[in-house]
């Protein structure tokens, strides 16, 4: 079933609300006074979940949801394709325990992503994602080389680990959205990770929307037109752990 579109804070906020605060004789006054963001009013975001990019079939009939708007420009956040997240957290289980094989899955996970890009890009936009998953997969390999040794996961490894789906489902879906010449506009790839900045006080992560909304318009244009595709993890750290920026069943 086709995800309903979402109207994502980020993406859509026509205005944001600051607090201008007095000195004043009898203590502090509070007015609230719209404020424009960067002309991000006409964003539509759509999120596919896990289940929606599983295989080379299910990204098809995204791109097909994708293509049939008749917006100017929106944005697409991607899970992890199906079941990936939790393979790349069993990856660091498996480092932990004394005798676990992490190296196999490891390379399935690999192999799954190979399969996808094969059926749905050109040879040229293949090799070029290829060459980058093999070089995530070596990192990974790496890293849990060095978990092995420790006999431990610690957090952040375990953020930088399990966020490489959402990296390789919005890496591979990019392309080959682009190359399908229906999109109007241009099509690029952004790291949310890159982007949305949060802090973390006693009530939880707090989104520092002056921060991110600079880190976007390094990335977009105003008058962008087009499609974005977004990974669906994040964001940037700031005293924080990354955290999905919606929920994620991949």
């Amino acid at each position: 079933m086709a995800p309903q579109p979402l109207k994502c804070a980020i993406a859509e906020a026509v205005f944001a609300f600051r607090i201008n605060r007095q000195d004043n004789p009898s203590g502090i006054s509070a007015t609230l006074k719209p404020v424009p963001v960067h002309n991000m009013q006409k964003w539509i975001v759509h999120k596919f979940g896990g289940s929606s990019v599983a295989d080379a079939q299910c990204f098809a009939r995204v791109a097909d949801i994708i293509e049939s708007s008749p917006r100017e420009r929106e944005g697409v956040v991607l899970s992890a394709c199906r079941g990936i997240t939790d393979a790349l957290l069993g990856l660091l289980a498996a480092a932990v325990a004394p005798d676990g094989d992490f190296l196999t899955p490891l390379k399935a996970i690999e192999e799954r992503h190979t399969q996808i890009a094969t059926a749905l890009l050109s040879n040229e936009s293949r090799n070029l994602y290829l060459e980058s998953l093999r070089s995530d997969c070596r990192d990974i390999a790496g890293m849990l080389q060095t978990v092995r040794l420790i006999r431990s996961a610690p957090d952040a490894v375990r953020d930088v680990v399990s966020g490489f789906g959402e990296i390789w489902s919005t890496r591979l879906f990019t392309p080959y959205l682009r190359e399908r010449g229906k999109i109007k506009g241009e099509v690029v790839w952004i790291d949310a990770r890159q982007v949305v900045v949060v802090e973390w006080g006693s009530l939880g992560p707090a989104v520092q929307w002056p921060a991110s909304e600079r880190n976007i318009a390094k990335l977009l244009p105003a008058d962008f037109r087009g499609r974005a595709i977004i990974t669906g993890r994040g964001p940037s750290r700031s005293k924080a752990p990354m955290t999905p920026l919606m929920p994620s069943p991949g």
